[in-house]
């Protein structure tokens, strides 16, 4: 079996229960025992839509999440020390050019 499989298997997990973009761009209502968030389409049709959650939905929502995310993070076989290489990399490239220099190129290593 192709050994990225698992990873995007876990990805497309991850990806299909997120309401990343409603929890970070909505309006929340939040109550005692229950909080919505109320989402808007950002192209074509305008359309709002409300979505509900009480304090047990929204827990297992979130729980849900979490689970998915490390499976994928298991699936991907990354250490901590990778990410934050990875990372650390990524963010070199801010100090040295403000343009990309076209496609990646392959290390030599």
């Amino acid at each position: 079996m192709n050994a990225i499989w698992p990873v995007r298997a876990a990805l497309a997990r991850s990806r299909a229960i997120q309401k990343r973009d409603v929890f970070a761009h909505s309006y929340i209502e939040s109550f005692s025992d229950s909080v919505n968030f109320v989402s808007r389409t950002t192209g074509g049709t305008y359309k709002a839509t409300k979505h509900e959650f009480t304090q047990s939905s929204f827990e297992k929502h979130i729980l849900e999440m979490v689970k998915v995310s490390m499976q994928f993070y298991d699936a991907l076989g990354a250490s901590r020390y990778d990410l934050q290489t990875f990372a650390e990399a990524a963010l070199s490239l801010n100090r040295k050019s403000k343009t990309s220099t076209g496609k990646p190129s392959t290390s030599k290593s």
